[in-house]
């Protein structure tokens, strides 16, 4: 077990466990999951500029913050709350810190995207009911840093799923899927989603639940299963405008 003397004693209790039953953390990277953590939790909200600029310092690249930090503080709460370690209000509140994180991470994203108006343009959608916004904005922020454009979509209803595919500017669509219990609202929307495009899209499924269903595909009714980003991207035929590689922003 590595020093945790850099933490406020509020992640701790949640990176013991997850040491002690994966042995996966340690050193740095506890220390980021830990700073998170200790800022999702806190019984007094804390200044986002300042946790951010913290985890800069510290050597944390925005793209790692999204891509791994962020989902991972969240999962590691959401298993708290399933083993009753901790409260649905803790963790209702510590994931709506993170969302603020990643909202300010996106905005800044957003002001330094450059993609061109010819880029390819990718839908994120969550099904109706769904409860994992955050899965979404992190698939959003991924495709966007490829070199596309991207829209998100969220519990959306048949008339406003209608007029966002009818336009036909929309080249594919990644489907959010976070639970084996949600198929059926998701197979309702890939119907949907086929039902309004004005030409034929590739349909991604992706997500959590992407490498614990082998059926997904043929449950869902979509093209084909990826929860990474750029395999989807590349599988669906689309070329950046951009190809001179990832983008970068500076989160202030």
């Amino acid at each position: 077990m590595s020093d945790r003397s850099h933490l406020h004693g509020l992640a701790d209790p949640i990176l013991r466990d997850t040491s002690d039953r994966t042995g996966a953390w340690g050193g740095q990277a506890e220390m980021h999951l830990g700073v998170l953590l200790d800022f999702a939790l806190a019984r007094t909200e804390r200044d986002l500029a300042t946790t951010l600029d913290h985890l800069r310092q510290s050597g944390l690249r925005t793209q790692d913050l999204v891509d791994v930090y962020i989902p991972k503080a969240a999962r590691l709460m959401g298993d708290q709350w399933c083993s009753d370690g901790m409260g649905f209000a803790d963790v209702s509140i510590g994931s709506a810190r993170l969302m603020g994180l990643l909202r300010r991470i996106e905005r800044a994203e957003s002001r330094a995207d450059t993609a061109h108006l010819s880029a390819p343009t990718v839908l994120v959608c969550v099904a109706d009911g769904e409860q994992h916004v955050m899965g979404a904005m992190t698939v959003a922020m991924q495709v966007r840093r490829l070199g596309l454009d991207c829209r998100v979509s969220v519990g959306d209803t048949l008339a406003q799923c209608r007029r966002a595919l009818s336009t036909g500017h929309i080249d594919a669509v990644f489907v959010s899927v976070s639970s084996t219990e949600r198929l059926v609202p998701v197979r309702k929307l890939v119907e949907n989603i086929r039902e309004c495009a004005s030409r034929p899209l590739r349909v991604v499924a992706g997500g959590s639940v992407a490498e614990e269903c082998e059926e997904l595909k043929s449950l869902t009714g979509v093209d084909f299963v990826s929860s990474d980003a750029a395999a989807a991207v590349r599988r669906c035929g689309l070329t950046p405008f951009d190809q001179h590689g990832p983008r970068a922003a500076t989160v202030t």
